[in-house]
């Protein structure tokens, strides 16, 4: 099936992807009815991607490096899905992003992230944000396919890695929990160690699960143990300490 959508830059237009599909059971009916709109900046993957999916398995995918460039074709249908590949610390902003510039005369089609970053944190982010699929590039294709059928059905999809990576690190941090150092809560030394690498109030409250107010009190308690003026000084400081 040759990719036949006007207003796509020309090097998508002139790529030949259409040959026989091999595995064309994998493709629902809707998934026959309606393009999947690949957005990916990263062109080798994006190209790489699209190939595989039509060649492979006899689907519709319209690739483009950002979401503005589907939306100027003037579509006046959603398509099935939108695949995001994304930085999992950046999933919020980009779903964000991609909702904040959707045609309000279009239904939001499900999303589905594509990200190397299988923190459950940044899983759970993405699901709070509306996306109804979470995949990691060790995701076999077939499997990759089954899941677009999947949340075209109504489900959702995350690896089962990530959750029985994020339940082992339950146990072990109920098992053996942060003990205070010098003079410092455990919670206190946790946020010390995110200081230390240059981590943001906003950031150390999200990767705590804490409300950036609570951050601020902690780190001007941090100070005043520390005798420190400023962030810097804590960074330097709590170095020393750790020496």
């Amino acid at each position: 099936m040759t990719i036949q959508h006007s207003g796509i830059a020309a090097d998508h237009q002139n790529s030949d992807y259409s040959k026989p599909a091999a595995n064309s059971r994998f493709k629902s009916l809707e998934l026959s009815r309606r393009p999947i709109v690949l957005l990916d900046r990263r062109t080798l993957n994006r190209d790489c991607l699209t190939k595989a999916l039509v060649s492979g398995y006899g689907l519709d995918v319209i690739p483009v490096a950002e979401i503005q460039d589907w939306i100027r074709t003037g579509q006046t249908e959603p398509p099935a899905i939108v695949l995001l590949f994304v930085s999992g610390w950046l999933v919020e902003a980009e779903i964000n992003n991609l909702l904040s510039v959707w045609p309000k005369s279009l239904d939001i089609p499900p999303i589905i992230v594509f990200s190397d970053d299988e923190n459950i944190k940044h899983i759970v982010s993405a699901l709070e944000k509306g996306a109804r699929g979470y995949i990691a590039p060790s995701t076999p294709l077939d499997v990759v396919v089954e899941a677009l059928n999947l949340v075209i059905a109504g489900g959702t999809f995350i690896p089962a890695s990530s959750i029985i990576a994020a339940q082992r690190n339950s146990d072990e941090t109920r098992s053996s929990p942060a003990a205070p150092v010098n003079g410092f809560t455990a919670r206190q030394t946790a946020i010390i160690e995110k200081l230390r690498i240059g981590k943001s109030n906003k950031l150390i409250a999200y990767e705590l699960s804490m409300c950036e107010s609570t951050v601020k009190v902690h780190v001007r308690n941090i100070m005043k143990k520390l005798n420190a003026k400023n962030r810097t000084e804590v960074a330097f400081l709590a170095s020393r300490l750790a020496r």
